[in-house]
């Protein structure tokens, strides 16, 4: 993965850290950019997956995201239509 990152000019590196500190970084926010599998939901009931991304899991960095639910912080533009559609 970061050789692909570096191909296309974004400097990517990457560094092993303990899983406690994983799981306290991506939960407060400690990051600029996360490859991990949270996202990944199910094919047979997808909404679980979708309502993860929803707004009412928003919360700002250095604050804990419920149950890393949205712990990407996702918010902007569609956000609302999405979350219209999802809850």
């Amino acid at each position: 993965m970061v050789e692909q990152l570096r191909a296309a000019g974004i400097m990517a590196t990457t560094r092993s850290v303990a899983g406690s500190t994983w799981s306290d970084n991506k939960i407060f926010g400690n990051f600029e950019a996360v490859i991990d599998w949270n996202a990944c939901g199910s094919v047979n009931e997808p909404w679980f997956s979708m309502n993860r991304y929803t707004q009412q899991f928003l919360r700002p960095i250095d604050q804990r995201s419920p149950s890393q639910n949205n712990f990407v912080r996702w918010s902007g533009t569609g956000t609302e239509a999405y979350n219209q559609l999802v809850v």
